[in-house]
């Protein structure tokens, strides 16, 4: 499992060594991380938030990223996810990136329209759900579940 992907607690090491993206020490909280532009230049391309009151499917550009209002947020792409949620403590998260021999099948999902006010919404998500093997009886199983992608669809919500 470990050749596959790598999964870590977010963290600015776990940024530097899975996107290559050098963060002080000093200067890393997880909240200072949920801005468009960091999210964009580590790959991400859409989100999925859970806020108190509704929950958000798009491009990261479109995402509120109000701290005090995320439950959960999961941020990602085809290959890459970082996921932020609120737990006791505050913000904290995990990184994945999958690597290049990673076994995988893909699903796609329905979404059900959500009420936002743009005339495009997010219709299908596309899952990647890794493989692994079991030790014993080399039992193929699925050791993680990733979102990949959101299809949009033009119109209004009905």
């Amino acid at each position: 499992m470990a050749d596959m992907f790598i999964p870590k607690v977010l963290c600015a090491e776990s940024i530097k060594e899975l996107f290559g993206y050098e963060l002080g020490q000093d200067c890393f909280s997880v909240d200072k991380l949920l801005n468009c532009k960091f999210l964009r230049e580590l790959g991400m391309d859409y989100g999925i938030v859970y806020h108190y009151d509704n929950v958000e499917s798009d491009i990261i550009e479109n995402i509120d990223m109000t701290v005090d209002n995320i439950i959960e947020a999961r941020f990602f792409s085809e290959d890459r996810e970082i996921r932020v949620f609120n737990d006791e403590e505050g913000l904290s998260g995990t990184v994945f990136k999958a690597c290049e021999n990673a076994e995988k099948f893909v699903e796609k999902y329905l979404l059900y329209p959500r009420g936002n006010k743009r005339n495009r919404y997010a219709d299908r998500l596309i899952v990647n759900k890794y493989i692994s093997y079991d030790n014993e009886d080399n039992q193929a199983y699925v050791c993680y579940v990733a979102p990949a992608k959101l299809d949009f669809k033009e119109g209004e919500i009905a």
